[in-house]
């Protein structure tokens, strides 16, 4: 039977629910699936198994667009064609995601916390952090 919902560990949703009501990156505005779409992409180098899973959002929030990035994360791990039928699996690919989100979470609070808990210092230092990605990976690329 298919998963309907995507999950997190119960400390990174309280977690996320303390940012958001601090208006951290204005995640007061956002909802719960672009959140963990931040996360997965902050931990898809590193996933951690997920301790005392807790619903996070149902999948009927999840637009094709989401359901498309969220179902490329595991198509990313292919390294043989012939078998790419295996990647297609929706359950494994959000069972990845969490697994990718947990790490992520762990890798935000450690940003956030080291600016101090400002917020506007850690998002400073987010902005900084991508711009310097971007010129290593796409300007000097060109």
């Amino acid at each position: 039977m298919a998963k309907d919902r995507v999950y997190t560990s119960s400390q990174y949703r309280t977690v996320i629910d303390d940012m958001k009501k601090k208006d951290v990156l204005g995640l007061n505005i956002v909802e719960g699936k672009d959140v963990f779409m931040l996360a997965v992409a902050f931990g898809i180098d590193n996933p951690t198994p997920l301790k005392n899973r807790v619903g996070l959002f149902l999948n009927t929030a999840l637009k094709t667009a989401d359901k498309a990035l969220i179902a490329s994360v595991l198509l990313g791990t292919v390294s043989d064609d012939s078998d790419i039928d295996a990647y297609a699996d929706w359950d494994q690919s959000t069972d990845l995601c969490e697994q990718c989100a947990e790490t992520g979470y762990q890798v935000l609070l450690k940003k956030y916390n080291d600016a101090d808990c400002d917020s506007d210092l850690f998002e400073r230092r987010l902005i900084k952090e991508l711009e310097l990605l971007y010129m290593k990976n796409v300007e000097n690329d060109i």
